[in-house]
């Protein structure tokens, strides 16, 4: 019998960034007593082996790569998933001639792979980085599936931040409300807006950006006339979420930019475009776009760009965010976590562009400070209550504890963590056949048979109790 409360983080593939927050849960959740398995490829995740599980290693696993082939559980619905990933193929040029039924078969492979980890690992509750799309997706499919209790994570809006939800993420998480956060002291307001200050002066935004620069040395650089309004445009990944499920009226970036750039007159507004650092289109993809209506500069500071500013068109970026925080008029041309804040203008199809900036503009201008004092208090609210950070040992502890204590921990665990872990390391046959070339000693040959003979008495232990499932 195994007591305490175990978790599930998975974010299944290789990020770097991820990999630290993965980290900080899982010192967190042995400081609590907690077990906590993250499930992940590559090898940025630098966690304790006995609490890695990784992906890559599954098809080198015959026990897993050959059940997974075996099972079918036609009674969770992928329909609407693997509408989704076909989006994902259109920005994919490895993969763009997969058919649909190619793809379906693909997300039936994930979802037996999720499901039977998960029976094997036996988590009270699962954390799983986006679960909108593609594998996570399908993971959290899994997880309902199970009814184990999921959590979607993501990355913040303020730098090194994220959160967990357990609605979803961007404009369908928890805080994607008009009253959320309102109800702020002024204390509070006051502490953030210092705490904005600081990272203004550092220039940091959710994304890395260059060193800042003098605002007047850039708008004589880009020859903007003084009577000109400079709209700026940031661009997003066109295969992430916000575009593929929160974008219902622009299918991409360029096609939000070209409306833009279509539907304003050169003579009365700049259009200043900064390409996402890891997005899919190159600096002359916008470009030609923008043609002689602007310029693109990848290597401005989003906050310079924010500064120089009279209106942020985005359809849903965190760059919208950061605008509102520094006191500036936002198009939203999607759906987001501010779609239903009344500090921001939202996009009215057939409308013309210039309307709809020239309205935002001057209705901003009219109640400045209300509606500035009303995007400080959101802010406020997710920074304090909402966000976690990257190396925050305090908060990311909090987090945890917040979690054990909503969750019923199951006792009758199938393994415990020794077990979990003998059964999914990886025994490499050419590893062995390497070592034999180089005379393996007796102590190598009773390691690689008592593993392998310790897999197949885990592999029977298994799949008696997933086949009584």
């Amino acid at each position: 019998m195994y007591h305490s409360a175990r978790f599930l983080f998975v974010y299944c593939w290789d990020d770097p960034w991820i990999a630290v927050v993965a980290e900080d849960l899982h010192k967190a959740a042995r400081v609590l007593g907690c077990e906590l398995y993250v499930l992940a490829s590559g090898t940025s995740c630098t966690i304790d082996k006995n609490a890695y599980i990784n992906a890559d290693f599954f098809k080198a696993n015959y026990f897993l790569s050959t059940f997974f082939k075996s099972l079918q559980y036609n009674q969770v619905d992928l329909h609407d998933l693997v509408d989704v990933e076909c989006k994902l193929l259109e920005w994919d040029k490895a993969r763009i001639h997969e058919s649909k039924d190619e793809v379906r078969k693909k997300l039936e492979a994930w979802l037996a792979e999720a499901i039977i980890i998960m029976k094997i690992v036996q988590p009270d509750a699962a954390i799983i980085w986006n679960g909108m799309i593609s594998k996570s997706a399908v993971y959290v499919a899994a997880a309902r599936h199970l009814n184990i209790p999921v959590y979607h994570a993501e990355k913040g809006a303020l730098p090194q931040s994220w959160y967990i939800d357990p609605k979803g993420i961007n404009g369908q998480s928890s805080v994607a409300s008009r009253n959320i956060g309102l109800d702020c002291e002024r204390i509070e307001r006051e502490a953030f807006q210092k705490i904005l200050a600081s990272i203004d002066s550092k220039g940091e935004s959710a994304w890395d950006q260059p060193q800042r620069q003098n605002l007047q040395t850039i708008r004589q650089a880009l020859l903007i006339k003084p009577s000109q309004k400079v709209i700026f445009f940031p661009g997003q990944v066109n295969t992430d979420t916000n575009i593929l499920l929160f974008s219902k009226y622009f299918k991409n970036s360029q096609d939000a930019l070209t409306w833009l750039v279509t539907e304003l007159p050169n003579t009365d507004y700049f259009i200043l475009a900064k390409p996402h650092p890891k997005g899919d289109l190159n600096i002359k993809d916008y470009e030609e776009i923008i043609a002689a209506k602007g310029r693109v500069l990848p290597e401005i500071n989003v906050l310079d760009a924010i500064e120089l500013a009279d209106c942020v068109v985005s359809i849903n970026s965190t760059i919208a965010f950061e605008a509102t925080l520094r006191a500036k008029p936002v198009l939203l041309l999607g759906e987001g976590i501010l779609s239903d804040q009344d500090y921001i203008s939202k996009f009215v199809p057939r409308e013309g562009a210039s309307t709809q900036i020239n309205a935002c503009i001057e209705r901003y201008a009219a109640h400045k400070t209300e509606l500035h004092q009303r995007a400080i208090s959101f802010a406020t609210y997710l920074y304090n209550r909402y966000y976690t950070y990257r190396n925050d040992d305090i908060k990311t502890l909090r987090l945890i504890e917040r979690l054990k204590d909503g969750i019923d921990a199951v006792g009758d665990k199938m393994l415990d963590q020794r077990e979990i872990v003998a059964f999914f390391q990886e025994f490499p046959s050419a590893e062995i056949e390497k070592a034999f070339l180089r005379k393996a000693t007796y102590k190598d040959i009773d390691r690689w048979f008592s593993g392998s003979l310790i897999l197949k008495a885990l592999w029977k232990k298994i799949k008696r109790r997933l086949l009584a499932d």
